[in-house]
């Protein structure tokens, strides 16, 4: 599977619900939503990106890391947010 075209949160409104995306920037904040996280990645606008825990593990990214996060477009209460497949320290 080819990775998708990297882009800016701002473009993220331009892009159909479920469609594939990749974003890179900052976490601002990490918080628990039930067995999962949600992350706020920073570029310097902000978008929410939910992280689908299906075992406990440790993560690997802490806040003001670098990240990329692969995953597909969605929608929640009229905002656009990333469901991530993946999200990886970049630097």
């Amino acid at each position: 599977m080819l990775s998708p075209e990297k882009k800016d949160v701002g473009e993220l409104d331009t892009l159909g619900v479920d469609a594939p995306v990749k974003i890179v920037g900052h976490v601002q904040s990490i918080r628990k939503a039930g067995n999962n996280l949600v992350l706020t990645i920073e570029q310097p606008s902000s978008v929410d990106v939910f992280l689908f825990q299906n075992r406990p593990s440790e993560v690997s990214f802490g806040k003001d890391d670098l990240v990329e996060v692969i995953g597909k477009v969605s929608e929640y209460d009229g905002k656009r947010q990333i469901i991530a497949n993946r999200v990886r320290v970049i630097s």
